[in-house]
């Protein structure tokens, strides 16, 4: 065996030495040709050649016939004037309309697909049409244009603005976010056919507004109202208090004019518009009904201020859907909201660990030095928060929109008294959308308080409820909108900017009821004359204020909206919209009774700082394109019909090149994942890229059982806008177009093929081997099995390691893996995909040297993807094959050739087969030294050595004891031996002999060198090797009849030693006498 290794040592430096030849020789070539084709090229260049076309770089030229179009047909390429990459997008608002707060809004603040109530809508809706009416509201403003698509029913009962009613267009706190000077701020198009019936009592015609009277509101009979008129209904205009800001702003409903029932004789619109500069005689501005132009409107569209709203329910839908496909960037969590922390506030207070609620103008006079009227504040004792829930959204820190699911479910508060809300990991400038899910109506109560900031990493713990900053950058920014000093006003922007970041888009939910804040605490109050002093009115018990004020546009296309609290955002609904706060607030005394509160104005309110609800108008900004160009694609599958198929992704490249390698991709972008603009599955678009420019793409991952396509495909990014550029050509071999290759139509426009693909796959290893490598040369039984577990199809399969192999149809399947000990099935016998079902393999044989698996194993596929039993989908399943194992035999013998028991062994490997995944190749590969353990053997054929023996085996006992198979005295046999090389020493002979000390050699396993190919499996083994036989000696000194004897000679040493120390001593003797 050494000379066989130390030829196959030489032989293989003899072939490195020829190798490293040929490639200094290849390296001398190539350096060669490369000097050449320089000089060839600057010689061409020198004699002034130029690219033909853009794609020169690529090797790609363009056809002439080439055109771009935006019906479906392709984009494949053009004059490329610009070059490739993103494009800045514009941001959009929900909507439609202006984004910026400095300019005026063109477009709707607040949107009823039908009917709005100013109040709650009745459960009896005949209520609607006799003076009952809808249930009254303190709500005050709508900031903005409302659109209603159906009617709208009023009943507003707070004494704003000294009783004037609900203002529509513009607010006296708010984001003055609105319509231009005369435009319109209130339609009502009474369009909707399934509206209510609103009976305005005398007034003639179907009417589409109707107001009632509080019914402890008492009015004069003409326009001589001075400070107290409130119908229950709308107004715009100029308020009465002589703000000086233009809200000359106009009102259009379908149908006409209607009075505040009850009032049929007298100037009492339901809506009207005020004129502060039209005195009557008791120098009080006028009630002015609305002019015939701006009644009996939208008898044939629905345009207000230039926009037609007759499709704008379509349009919330769409993008709502739009919206609700887009894959999460972030997640979710819950927990209880922290209790407040400790915080300062000022003399009259010191520090308290309550939460404070402020009214905007609590600190007037520390802004603007001048506190005009009263103010309020309303201390939350620190337990009404300690049971609010908490919803953590946490963004990824990078992506400009942050999209999160949240399930409706956990919106309910049912076991809170409130929903807070935390944002982390969100770019300063990102926008943010929350997908609620699910049908389920959804009633819960808005929490008091907001956070913003911090990352994944930040716990709840370091919040600082009422701090401008805490170090981990949180804050709870719920009380923001309060400007508290004339330095203040970044904060107040950021309150605005962060509701403007938030859209709420709840698609499928039938009904949202967001109810108002609750809490125990005490409500303080200041007066205009006297604003640094703070005085306390009393302990007031809230639940349902308004002023927990919801962050974030709403977008509900398929349900309605019952509001009790103020809103800061869009409000899109496709249902009805209520603006509902029926009960004041009240004093509770300690003797049990309970008083109403009443504001600067004489009125009462729903709110404990005297801010009922309102509709603050805020857009949300999404980043989506308008001015750069949009990539689409489809992808089909190869099945009967071409069916779209989703889940694919890809990569767009602003080179050929780049795409071919796969490096330097632009974005990389997945269907109905990240960068696909389209919420169709198959269908992807990708926006923001510059126009008038080439790009590729390449299909990194398909969906499912599918392969990806093997082309690199091209669009020509001429269109803009909202029209999309179509891939239509697919770039072959040498770069040059084809509008056929992996492209099909699918609905008029291109589609790219991936050809569907079941799989079956399982691994066979050899388990013996610490590298687990593939064992090569296996078969197997592939059965099909019906629903009944019956056998229906059954075919065969052998380990395929050379390549292609062929397949005889209806016998056998083709293993279409050729690496070694990997199975794969695509295909029947017949040659068709694999059809979805169970199937189970059973090993009929192993490699050689291998034992044979005996189980048998089963899948189920399941849209080409075959799952295991106890393993997960498209896992893939791993059986392990022992090795045959070696055996060692010998025998030990006295010196007259007589068997002998008794004796005691140790055999030693020294060296182990094992897979080399440099060379592919097993080899014999030496144990270190200090890694061989010695193990035990003992001959137990006669018992003595404590192992048991039996007719045919005897069994080890001890730890590192190897059995002895043989039951003969004086032969030992030791199976189950790793292949590799052994010693054999004999440690102890049977009793009155002598061990023989030689130590043997043997080696069990593969021989020869094809043997030890991977690939080829184990052609030749030698598992069983004779180490032959041991002689031991006597250890007896005496012959038994006279004889010499065995060991003589030592006796006869003995004695020699013997009489030379005699000698010595007598010498010794001697001259010791004579030199006395």
């Amino acid at each position: 065996m050494s000379r066989v290794h130390a030829r196959h040592g030489a032989m293989t430096s003899i072939r490195a030495r020829h190798a490293a030849t040929l490639r200094s020789g290849v390296k001398r070539l190539w350096a060669c040709v490369v000097v050449i084709a320089l000089l060839v090229t600057g010689a061409v260049f020198a004699m002034g050649w130029k690219p033909a076309s853009a794609f020169a770089n690529d090797s790609t030229e363009t056809p002439a016939s080439m055109s771009s179009s935006s019906d479906g047909s392709d984009n494949s390429t053009g004059s490329a004037d610009a070059t490739p990459g993103t494009c800045t997008e514009k941001t959009v608002a929900l909507g439609g309309g202006s984004t910026s707060l400095a300019q005026a809004d063109t477009g709707v603040a607040t949107y009823v697909g039908k009917d709005m109530y100013i109040g709650g809508k009745p459960s009896n809706l005949s209520s609607l049409e006799n003076a009952t009416g809808p249930d009254g509201t303190y709500a005050a403003e709508a900031e903005g244009l409302t659109v209603v698509n159906g009617k709208l029913a009023m009943k507003q009962i707070k004494n704003s603005w000294g009783g004037m009613g609900f203002r529509f267009g513009n607010t006296g706190y708010g984001t003055q976010y609105r319509p231009a000077a005369n435009n319109t701020v209130l339609a009502v198009g009474r369009r909707n056919g399934k509206s209510v019936t609103l009976d305005g009592g005398t007034d003639a015609g179907e009417i589409a507004v109707q107001a009632w009277n509080a019914s402890d509101n008492t009015f004069a009979t003409d326009t001589n109202r001075g400070s107290h008129m409130n119908l229950g209904g709308g107004w715009v205009g100029f308020p009465a208090g002589g703000e000086t800001k233009n809200m000359n702003y106009n009102i259009r409903i379908a149908g006409p004019e209607t009075n505040a029932w009850g009032y049929p004789s007298v100037v009492a619109p339901s809506l009207y518009q005020y004129n502060k500069d039209t005195l009557n005689s008791n120098g009080v501005g006028t009630i002015q009904p609305l002019p015939a132009s701006q009644t009996n409107q939208f008898a044939n569209d629905f345009t207000v201020n230039g926009t037609d709203y007759s499709g704008f329910g379509s349009q919330i839908s769409q993008e709502s859907a739009a919206l609700a496909a887009l894959a999460t960037t972030g997640s979710v969590s819950y927990a209880t909201a922290p209790r407040p922390n400790e915080h300062y506030l000022g003399s009259k207070h010191n520090y308290v660990i309550d939460y404070v609620k402020y009214k905007y103008d609590w600190f007037a006079q520390e802004v603007w030095n001048v506190n005009p009227v009263a103010t309020y504040e309303y201390i939350v004792k620190d337990s009404s928060l300690e049971n609010e829930k908490l919803i953590t959204f946490t963004g990824d820190g990078s992506s400009t929109l942050q999209v999160f699911n949240l399930p409706a479910e956990e919106l309910d508060s049912s076991q809170y008294t409130g929903v807070d809300f935390w944002f982390r990991g969100i770019p300063q400038n990102a926008s943010v959308v929350i997908n609620v899910t699910g049908s389920k109506p959804i009633d819960f109560h808005n929490g008091w308080r907001f956070w913003w900031g911090g990352d994944a990493d930040t716990s709840a713990d370091t919040f600082i409820t009422q701090a401008s900053s805490s170090s981990e950058g949180v804050r709870d920014i719920s009380n923001d909108y309060a400007r508290q000093s004339n330095t203040d006003a970044d904060r107040v922007a950021e309150y605005s900017r962060r509701a403007q970041h938030v859209l709420w888009n709840f698609t499928d939910t039938s009904s949202l009821t967001i109810r108002g804040g609750q809490a125990a605490g005490t409500q303080y109050w200041k007066a205009s004359s006297d604003s640094y002093n703070v005085h306390k009115n009393g302990a007031m018990t809230v639940s349902d204020d308004p002023s927990a004020t919801w962050m974030g546009s709403i977008l509900l296309p398929n349900g309605d909206f019952e509001s009790h609290v103020s809103t800061a955002g869009r409000v899109y609904i496709g249902g009805d919209f209520q603006m509902y706060n029926p009960t004041p607030v009240s004093y509770q005394s300690r003797s049990g009774g309970s008083s109403l509160f009443v504001n600067w104005e004489g009125g009462n309110s729903a709110s404990a700082i005297d801010m009922d609800q309102v509709r603050y108008n805020l857009p949300w900004s999404g980043q989506v394109t308008t001015q750069c160009s949009t990539l689409r694609w489809q992808v089909a599958s190869d099945k009967s019909g071409n069916p779209l198929i989703g889940g694919s992704s890809w990569g767009v490249y602003a080179s050929a090149a780049d795409a071919r390698n796969g490096t330097n991709p632009m974005l990389v972008v997945t269907d109905n994942g990240s960068n696909d603009w389209d919420p169709a599955a198959g269908v992807v678009s990708v926006q923001g890229v510059a126009p008038s420019a080439t790009y590729y793409l390449r299909q990194l991952g398909a969906p499912g059982a599918y392969d990806t396509s093997p082309y690199i495909y091209a669009v020509y990014a001429q269109n803009t806008a909202d029209t999309p550029n179509w891939v239509g050509h697919a770039l072959d071999g040498d770069n040059s177009l084809s509008e056929t290759l992996g492209l099909v139509q699918v609905g008029g426009a291109p589609a790219v093929v991936n050809h569907y693909d079941p799989t079956i796959s399982w691994k066979i290893i050899d388990a013996t081997d610490p590298s687990h490598t593939g064992e090569a040369g296996t078969t197997w039984k592939v059965e099909r099995l019906d629903a009944s577990g019956n056998v229906s199809e059954s075919w065969t399969v052998a380990d395929n390691t050379r390549g292609s192999v062929s397949c005889n149809a209806s016998t056998a399947l083709c293993d279409a893996d050729s690496s070694r000990g990997i199975i794969t099935l695509h295909a029947d016998g017949t040659g068709a995909p694999l059809a979805d079902g169970t199937y189970r393999i059973t090993q009929l044989n192993a490699g050689n040297g291998f034992v044979k698996d005996t189980a048998s194993h089963t899948c189920t596929l399941t849209g080409g993807i075959a799952t295991w039993s106890g393993h997960n989908t498209g896992e893939t399943l791993t059986i392990g094959n022992s090795r045959v194992g070696g055996t060692a035999t010998w025998k030990v013998t006295n010196t007259s050739k007589d068997a002998l028991g008794d004796s005691q062994w140790t055999i030693t490997q020294t060296s182990a087969v094992r897979y080399d995944v440099n060379t592919g190749m097993y080899a014999y590969q030496p144990i270190a030294a200090d890694a061989r353990h010695a193990v035990a053997v003992v001959d137990c054929a006669d018992g003595q050595s404590g192992n048991a023996a039996s007719s045919d085996e005897c069994t080890a006992t001890g730890t590192g004891v190897l059995a002895d198979a043989d039951h003969e005295r004086g032969s030992l046999t030791v199976d189950s031996l790793d292949w590799g090389s052994y010693e054999i020493r004999q440690t102890a002979a049977a009793k009155g002999y002598h061990t023989d000390t030689r130590v043997a050699t043997i080696t069990v396993g593969p021989s020869g060198t094809d043997a030890i190919n991977a690939d080829t499996g184990f052609t030749a083994l030698a598992t069983a090797a004779d180490a032959g036989t041991w002689v031991d000696t006597s250890d007896v000194l005496l012959p038994y009849a006279g004889g010499r004897g065995g060991h003589w000679p030592v006796v006869l040493i003995a004695l020699v030693v013997g009489i030379a120390a005699l000698l010595l001593a007598v010498t010794i003797r001697l001259r010791g006498r004579r030199h006395a």
